[in-house]
């Protein structure tokens, strides 16, 4: 499992230290990274809640409060907290997957690299700056 942090991007959970400043939703809305107050390592035997599709791959044991929305029908539900427990043989669970950044816009050049063929360089491939904007 891997949990995002603002200086080391994905990180497996396990190498998560006090100095991370880990992904959090503010407001159930915005993006922030807040500093880790503490880190919890137990060993456990049981059940396990586990999700894994295109957007979302989690593990989390059944008591863990999972940030939700719930629906059988097409009238949207608020998002809300609900222990893992209640979502088991659910259908109609959509998990937030979107943020909005209130942060300074930032640029992101990737520079140039060599371009193997047949595991040798066969030209470079130029330094690019992709489009931010989505």
């Amino acid at each position: 499992m891997e949990v995002l942090t603002f200086e080391r991007g994905w990180i497996l959970i396990g190498d998560l230290t006090l100095n991370d400043k880990i992904a959090s939703l503010k407001d159930n809305t915005f993006l922030e990274y807040i500093q880790s107050l503490s880190i919890e390592k137990v060993k456990y035997n049981g059940p396990i809640y586990k999700v894994k599709h295109q957007y979302v791959d989690l593990m989390v044991t059944p008591d863990k409060m999972l940030f939700v929305q719930k629906s059988k029908t097409f009238k949207q539900k608020p998002f809300d907290f609900v222990r893992a427990s209640s979502l088991l043989h659910q259908c109609h669970v959509y998990y937030r997957k979107t943020c909005q950044w209130r942060g300074s816009d930032q640029k992101m050049v990737l520079p140039a690299a060599p371009l193997y063929s047949g595991g040798l360089v066969s030209g470079m491939i130029p330094t690019w700056e992709p489009d931010m904007e989505y």
